[in-house]
């Protein structure tokens, strides 16, 4: 092993912030390697619109978090931009989706990471029965979500909430098997009766 040594410094970069020492306080700051490809998601890419948006407030409210000054944080949104630019998305679009991201961090700044459970909350959540999800794999070229939901209103809504009791619905889109998925499976196989499940539950014995 090789011991690198540098002089004391009043900055250093660790994991992806750069921390400083300004007047006796912590500037913290994003910092990205020099060599990062920076391969975000393509437009042709068949990823639902909303999950788009939900990526890109997921990055600034990330860059909200890291950077002490406002002009760091703007800094890192331009950039934002202008990567997204470059892989193919259009200047408009990519543009709404950062504003609207900045506008919903300012409304609402971000919370610590780390925040108490309210379990009665949980519990009320999960015994919710009056609401119905209807679970899709997102294709470009299906039919759009006002369209099921004009569907569902003409034909169902008034029959599920006199017979089943459901007065709300949501449509929940996930993303289809990407090539990775596809070529490489890490699924354990559990072999039938003998799930990994029933030996946690008690149901079979490891002896």
């Amino acid at each position: 092993m090789k011991w690198k040594f540098e002089e004391r410094s009043t900055s250093v970069d660790f994991l992806d912030l750069t921390i400083t020492i300004e007047n006796n306080q912590l500037v913290f700051k994003t910092y990205q390697k020099a060599f990062n490809l920076y391969q975000y998601i393509s437009p042709s890419s068949a990823h639902p619109p909303g999950m788009m948006r939900g990526i890109v407030y997921g990055l600034m409210r990330k860059y909200k978090r890291q950077n002490t000054n406002v002009s760091d944080y703007n800094k890192m949104a331009h950039l934002l931009f202008k990567r997204h630019v470059a892989r193919g998305w259009d200047r408009a679009t990519f543009k709404e989706y950062i504003l609207a991201a900045d506008t919903k961090l300012r409304n609402n700044p971000p919370q610590p990471t780390i925040v108490a459970m309210d379990t009665t909350t949980v519990e009320e959540t999960t015994s919710n029965r009056d609401h119905l999800f209807l679970h899709l794999q997102y294709h470009p070229c299906d039919i759009p979500r006002q369209m099921i939901r004009t569907i569902y209103n003409k034909h169902c809504k008034t029959l599920f909430e006199e017979r089943l009791g459901i007065n709300q619905l949501t449509i929940a889109y996930s993303r289809p098997p990407n090539i990775r998925e596809l070529l490489t499976k890490a699924k354990l196989y559990q072999a039938p009766g003998r799930e990994a499940s029933k030996f946690y539950s008690g149901e079979l014995s490891t002896t």
